[in-house]
């Protein structure tokens, strides 16, 4: 299995699963960000992760082709940037994110609606 296979799988069953499970569970979900939000130290360490696993994405798949190899770059790329903005700038992430759940939450259902069609549609077409 050739790299693009490999991370279309792993990424598509991560976004399928962490999105999926935010659609059977918002209100569980909204509370577990608050939480998080409350807690810079939680702000720093997700950042760690999440640019480490960016960082693992484009170093071992920079392919810039308009198909879904593309997507798999870009998405990597989005979590080097949201570890980095997660690491630099943690008050005003935790300010963003605060906004984002006070109001309505239709901006978050779209986001992880979106993310989790493009887990379907990595699964779709890794295996």
């Amino acid at each position: 299995m050739d790299i693009s296979h490999f991370l279309a799988r792993l990424l598509g069953v991560m976004l399928v699963v962490i999105y999926g499970s935010y659609f059977l569970n918002r209100a569980f979900y909204r509370r577990l960000w608050q939480d998080v939000l409350d807690h810079p130290a939680i702000i720093i360490l997700s950042g760690f992760i999440t640019l480490l696993c960016g960082l693992l994405v484009v170093l071992s798949h920079d392919i810039w082709i308009p198909d879904w190899r593309g997507l798999i770059t870009f998405l990597g790329w989005l979590m080097v940037f949201a570890g980095i903005a997660r690491l630099v700038f943690p008050a005003q992430v935790a300010q963003f994110g605060q906004n984002l759940i006070k109001k309505d939450g239709s901006f978050l259902d779209i986001i992880s609606g979106i993310m989790f069609l493009i887990g379907l549609y990595l699964l779709y077409v890794s295996f």
